[in-house]
């Protein structure tokens, strides 16, 4: 069975219809495993799974630097070694695409499927969007702080190229020729208002594979395009373009449609459907969770090959990259320790020390086990204590624990961040291009996959969408931070959904009703 807790589904697979694991089919698996696996085999697997996994991976690929320091590597091999390590990132990105677009539908159908009032489910969803937005806004702060302190060498791209005709002059003047925007005549002008003509030759065509980025010539034409971007016009161009705008904002409409239906047609007319959407995410899910495995492995190519083709140093990466770790820890803490439980202490005029003290067991929960849906029940029971209605607050959890990700959302946004710095394309960083980031973040963090480096493939496919370019390199070394990173963001999105049940669950009188 694939490593999926169904927090979309209201009778998942290998569970009751209460939505409570089924504990024979859970001891079955359990014995089955147990008895295939010797104990110390499973030991060292949970390890190469888990954290020491990848640092031993990227160690071994610092010795082998360090070893082949004084070796000039022939380019060919060189690229040869990347091209071995951008395997990894090309197979999560197959599989993350869709799984993110199943992960929407069914988060989205969940939420609107599961309060019976609207000001309950507009309540939730508000205070969820205040706490992730205040982490989403935590990293822009950080951006503007040590942003400078990011910047790399500019990342290498091809452009297309572009030129300016010169028309002839009787004097020295030098006339250019221009497009007048109204008439579309052209004619010849100073060379303050040129125009810039792009090469279109038909006998050699420029290749539409090239690597460029996306350029716009003023903020509104970004806008533009980022408008345009949330309608799909054709949605299987979409998933090959790695579009996340379209596919969120079209698996928005159908998650939408799924819920609603639910509700005026019963859950059975609905049931096949969501169901067949679960089993889909769970293999895609046991697809990830596969890749990832390779990852200890994938670390060596991924950090050897930039620095066997010259184009990066550990003494230029490893600063920035301490930098990027200095700060999501620090940003971390702050958002957990401060603007959280001031968030609940005025929401619910109590004390923001014994909100965290209630939790403390959820916490540490989390950041042993790196997972937000198995820390759901040891939350619940912290919480039940100290609000007046439990089913609300069990609800919101619920839910929550679907979108409400704040570590996921501020770890999305804080490697954009890092990414576009460290390639040298600050430049890009408009303010548009911030609030586009702000949603992809947001939208992002609801397609994290629960399993370890989860939110990599977001990143990339972000970035993507962004940009039109692959993945830069540095993105590999980027890696080594994500194995320390991981548990604390999950103790964000604990504290995270826990600060919004809590509130839910004290505003809320018991009277009020739920589906769940």
């Amino acid at each position: 069975m694939a490593k999926h807790d169904d927090a979309a589904s209201s009778a998942p697979s290998g569970t009751t219809h209460t939505n409570a694991p089924n504990p024979l089919f859970g001891r079955q698996r359990d014995d089955l495993f147990a008895f295939h696996e010797p104990e110390g085999a499973s030991r060292l697997k949970r390890w190469f799974l888990g954290a020491p996994g990848p640092l031993f991976g990227a160690i071994l690929a610092l010795v082998l630097t360090y070893a082949f320091k004084d070796v000039h590597m022939h380019i060919t091999v060189a690229r040869t070694i990347i091209a071995i390590g951008n395997l990894y990132f090309r197979a999560m990105e197959c599989v993350v695409m869709p799984l993110a677009f199943i992960d929407i539908i069914l988060n989205v159908a969940e939420f609107t499927h599961s309060f019976r009032t609207h000001r309950l489910r507009w309540h939730t969803l508000g205070l969820a969007l205040l706490t992730t937005g205040l982490a989403i806004g935590q990293a822009f702060t950080w951006e503007a702080l040590v942003g400078t302190e990011l910047d790399g060498a500019r990342y290498v791209y091809i452009e297309l190229p572009f030129m300016e005709l010169q028309c002839p002059s009787a004097n020295n003047a030098s006339l250019y020729l221009q497009s007048d925007p109204v008439t579309g005549r052209m004619a010849c002008g100073a060379q303050d208002n040129s125009t810039t003509f792009y090469i279109g030759d038909h006998v050699f065509p420029v290749l539409s594979g090239l690597i460029r980025r996306k350029d716009y010539a003023n903020a509104g034409d970004e806008l533009q395009s980022a408008v345009a971007d949330l309608i799909p016009s054709n949605i299987f161009q979409a998933f090959i373009a790695h579009n996340l705008l379209s596919l969120a904002t079209f698996a928005l409409l159908i998650g939408v449609a799924l819920g609603l239906s639910g509700k005026n047609q019963g859950s059975d007319a609905t049931n096949r459907l969501r169901h067949t959407l679960i089993e889909a995410s769970a293999t895609l899910e046991t697809m990830l969770s596969y890749i990832i495995t390779v990852t200890p492995i994938a670390m060596v190519p991924m950090i050897t090959g930039p620095i066997f083709a010259r184009t990066h140093t550990l003494s230029s990466v490893f600063p920035r990259l301490g930098i990027y770790a200095g700060v999501y820890v620090a940003g971390a803490a702050i958002h957990t320790f401060v603007i959280l439980p001031l968030v609940s202490a005025i929401f619910t005029a109590s004390s923001p020390l014994r909100f965290l003290r209630a939790t403390k067991e959820a916490l540490w929960y989390g950041f042993g086990s790196g997972s937000s849906r198995k820390t759901l029940p040891v939350t619940m029971r912290c919480l039940d204590p100290h609000v007046s209605n439990r089913v609300a607050c069990r609800a919101a959890l619920k839910v929550g624990n679907c979108f409400n990700k704040n570590g996921g959302a501020f770890h999305i946004a804080l490697s954009l961040i890092w990414i576009f710095h460290d390639a040298g394309l600050k430049f890009m960083l408009t303010p548009v291009k911030m609030v586009v980031i702000a949603v992809c973040a947001l939208l992002g963090s609801m397609c994290v996959a629960p399993v370890r480096n989860g939110a990599v493939p977001v990143v990339i496919v972000i970035f993507t969408t962004l940009t039109d370019l692959p993945t830069p390199y540095a993105y590999s070394y980027l890696m080594i931070a994500e194995t320390f990173i991981d548990p604390i963001s999950t103790v964000m999105n604990v504290l995270g959904n826990a600060v919004v049940a809590h509130i839910v669950g004290r505003q809320t009188t018991p009277t009020t009703m739920f589906a769940i």
